[in-house]
């Protein structure tokens, strides 16, 4: 996949019909200097507007894979356009990531990308986790290596507050090596 070609098709996209979204998933993580594997762009825009991306990705080689109001995924033939995969933006905290999402230039200067906080990554991550059984590891891992490389800049009671929703702050006391009770 041609991750800087479909990023800038998408990023004209998102301009042209004044639509709000954030970068998540592994790419993501990579705009943020942690590097991981990945095979697609990861998007969350808000429900109303995936008519429009849908039309314009029909309109350039893609096909549906699947859509309903939480998610939609979209995949070419075509080697270098790939899959791309969204999150339909409805509830509160899915919108809030989108408005959280930080400016951060991609590599040639000449683009800026809207990418989730580290923090909103990791409440996506642990909202994978416990809905998806078979990539357990690699969101957990996803998450210590969010928190093992960037603890000191992570905004501790919204991960914390994320982890909660889960009742999972045990998992977080562990991760997070005994920094809840200096916070």
């Amino acid at each position: 996949m041609n991750f800087h070609l479909v990023l800038k098709y998408l990023l004209g996209l998102f301009r042209e019909h004044k639509i709000p979204y954030a970068l998540i998933g592994g790419l993501a993580l990579g705009m943020h200097g942690i590097i991981r594997a990945t095979q697609d762009i990861d998007f969350i825009i808000p429900l109303e507007d995936i008519r429009k991306v849908e039309d314009f990705l029909l309109g350039h080689g893609y096909q549906k894979l699947y859509r309903s109001d939480e998610v939609a995924s979209y995949v070419s033939d075509n080697f270098e356009l790939g899959r791309i995969d969204f999150i339909l933006a409805h509830r509160k905290y899915a919108k809030a990531m989108i408005n959280n999402a930080v400016t951060i230039n991609m590599e040639d200067g000449r683009e800026k990308v809207n990418v989730a906080s580290l923090e909103d990554l990791i409440g996506l991550k642990l909202q994978a986790y416990y809905n998806r059984k078979d990539r357990k590891t690699d969101d957990i891992k996803d998450i210590e290596n969010i928190i093992g490389q960037s603890k000191s800049k992570l905004d501790y009671d919204k991960v914390r507050e994320y982890f909660s929703i889960f009742n999972a702050m045990d998992m977080l006391n562990k991760m997070w090596k005994g920094k809840d009770d200096a916070q």
